[in-house]
């Protein structure tokens, strides 16, 4: 009897001492990694409104409902996987693989700063892990997986003595962002990569990291129904998405112009040095070379996350840069634990203090930066996994699911809200911005639409039949071949016949100007059908322009404009390059004189002609901009004149 007693008691005890130790020194890593998870879980799901960056991303959902071809029928950074990034509920599949991606990236976070924090669990490790999986959240899905991935593998290199048999599974998980978003996934792989070297049987650990990374990528791109033959014009087209974006979309807000560009390196410098300086002095049981490894490692981290924080100064892009170093940074400097070295043990001051300074510092550039919509939104246990059952019950609900979509759809048909800056985006600029009249969408109706230059939630809400150009944006076009792509798909087969278009341009820039031969290819093919005043709806004809015929050439010196010449019933087209001795590189971008008004050119000197003056029937001049009776420069140019004779001109 009094064994049976105590055999029965002796679970109970055990529980009892279970939590007992739970409570002293923490909860068990898996339990931490829920925990991390579920109080960092942010919203994986993004509400269709008006926009354009609403535009852009239901364009990624709907592309995969409908079967679009990447490389074919798209070419984005972000790829066939790249509406997990923002994803919109279109269907319930792509809800379910948004919360699985979200999971399996905070989860990746999570387990990594578990990893690198210490050998035993405390509950200011857990406090820790939450700050940075919310930190990681806050940065988006793409840098959260890269995060992840770096993180992770350098774990694995100091941690694991067998690391070399399991670093192929973060390659496959880089491989996979790289068709979510192209350029933090190709960063995934060139700092994971670097980070493995540092395992033990490098040769082993590298050739598996970029095996799986091969099998990654390419496992995504045939999984979702992707084409063999269109995988290379993607990456292509991707790559020069990814090098043309930071010189086309450089902008500046006018109270940010004198310090921020400087600040911003500045703090990724010092960032940078001081992670290198921790891993190099409190590194873990490394050799000089593994140590080295690792520094180069960091150091390919944080230029990758600084380029994809300053590629546009503005506090959306630049609240990135703190918020993911902290992420990366503080997990990187406690993991230089209490181990041996040189038969001394070192102490837990140096990692804690240096992650405890990393982290000051990277919150108050938070702080400042993004004020109270940066990581702190994500902290909240109870907001976090009710957010997590409302996405799981559209997930799981088909009703719930529709219901919300309709009520987006109905809220973009009856008022077109879009952010106050868009509105002086507007040629010419507007105090408000209603949506097209039902003319404009009965007479699209029937017909395969692009929506000209970025409002694609109109043509979702009102039912339409969306075919995109291939960079869906028209101003995304940063480079010759990504133009004449935009202009071929105006003119190719039946499916695109109809454009719903509105003149407008981001940073003031002329909408003309914008993938130049695209917008002369929708000047020769497609004629206004119905317009409103700020919308137009157009539709394709035969071709009706004739051979151009050049006017002149003239050199344009800075102040010193020059009359455009006149051509009756024809398009006044000009093609712009620097002065023979002067800079002509993509950073060099000239601001071009329209009249008064002046124009930032998108890519320095395009080699596109740009359009001056539109004289043309089936083209209603309310929504045209204003044509340039005088051309100047901030710089020396070279302009030639040339004017396309059109059927039809007025």
């Amino acid at each position: 009897m009094e064994t049976a007693r105590s055999n029965a008691d002796a679970p109970a005890a055990s529980r009892m001492v279970l939590r007992g130790r739970i409570f002293q020194e923490g909860p068990p890593g898996w339990l931490a990694v829920v925990l991390s998870v579920l109080a960092s879980f942010g919203p994986a799901l993004s509400p269709v409104s008006g926009g354009l960056d609403s535009g852009w991303q239901l364009g990624l959902s709907w592309a995969r409902t409908l079967g679009l071809r990447w490389g074919d029928d798209l070419i984005f950074t972000y790829g066939p996987l790249g509406s997990l990034a923002a994803p919109v509920p279109l269907s319930a599949a792509l809800v379910w693989q948004a919360l699985l991606a979200q999971v399996l990236a905070l989860a990746l976070v999570a387990f990594a700063c578990w990893s690198l924090t210490g050998p035993r669990g405390s509950w200011l490790r857990l406090i820790v892990m939450i700050l940075v999986t919310a930190a990681a959240a806050s940065s988006g899905l793409a840098t959260a997986l890269f995060i992840g991935v770096v993180l992770s593998a350098v774990a694995l290199a100091v941690r694991s003595p067998r690391a070399h048999q399991v670093v192929w599974l973060l390659g496959l998980i880089a491989g996979i962002s790289v068709l979510i978003k192209f350029n933090m996934g190709c960063a995934a792989i060139a700092a994971g990569g670097l980070a493995s070297l540092a395992a033990t049987r490098r040769g082993i650990a590298i050739s598996g990291f970029f095996a799986g990374s091969i099998a990654g990528a390419l496992g995504a791109w045939f999984g979702t129904c992707q084409r063999a033959v269109d995988l290379l014009p993607w990456l292509r087209g991707s790559a020069e998405l990814a090098r043309g974006y930071p010189s086309a979309m450089r902008h500046v807000r006018d109270d940010l112009a004198g310090w921020l560009p400087h600040a911003t390196l500045g703090f990724a410098a010092v960032m940078a040095v001081a992670l290198c300086s921790l891993v190099w002095s409190c590194g873990v049981k490394l050799d000089n070379s593994r140590r080295a490894v690792l520094v180069l490692a960091v150091l390919a981290s944080v230029g990758a996350l600084y380029l994809a924080s300053a590629t546009r100064l503005d506090t959306g892009h630049l609240g990135l840069l703190p918020c993911s170093l902290f992420a990366l940074g503080v997990p990187l400097a406690m993991g230089s634990d209490a181990e041996e070295r040189s038969g001394r043990r070192l102490t837990l001051r140096r990692p804690h203090a240096g992650a405890a300074l990393l982290g000051m510092v990277c919150i108050s550039v938070s702080a400042a930066i993004l004020g109270k919509s940066g990581p702190m939104q994500y902290l909240h246990l109870v907001g976090s996994f009710n957010t997590l059952r409302a996405e799981l019950t559209m997930a799981a609900n088909n009703e719930a699911r529709l219901e919300v979509l309709e009520a987006q759809r109905a809220a973009i048909r009856e008022a077109w809200s879009v952010p106050p800056w868009e509105l002086r985006t507007l040629d010419p600029p507007a105090a408000s911005l209603a949506g097209p009249s039902s003319a404009v969408i009965d007479a699209l109706r029937g017909r395969g639409v692009h929506v000209e230059p970025w409002a694609v939630s109109l043509a979702w809400a009102h039912g339409l039949e969306w075919k995109p150009i291939p960079t869906m944006q028209s101003y995304a076009a940063y480079t010759r071949h990504l133009d004449e792509l935009n202009a071929a798909r105006l003119t190719r087969g039946p499916a695109l016949s109809a454009i719903l278009r509105q003149s407008a341009a981001i940073d003031g820039k002329h909408p003309f100007w914008e993938s130049p031969r695209y917008q002369l290819s929708m000047l020769c093919n497609f004629v206004e059908r119905e317009s409103d005043g700020r919308w137009q709806a157009l539709v394709r004809v035969p071709d009706r322009c004739g051979a151009p015929r050049k006017l002149g050439s003239f050199t344009v010196e800075p102040g010193a404009p020059i009359p455009v010449p006149h051509a009756g019933g024809a398009l006044v087209l000009a093609e712009i390059a620097p002065r023979a001795g002067h800079d002509s590189s993509a950073h060099a971008r000239p601001v071009v004189y329209c009249g008064a008004v002046a124009r930032t050119l998108s890519q320095g000197f395009p080699s596109g002609p740009l359009v001056l003056r539109a004289s043309a029937a089936g083209w209603d001049r309310r929504v045209i901009p204003a044509p340039c009776d005088t051309l100047g420069a901030s710089q020396d140019i070279e302009v030639v004149f040339t004017e396309v004779p059109i059927r039809g001109g007025a």
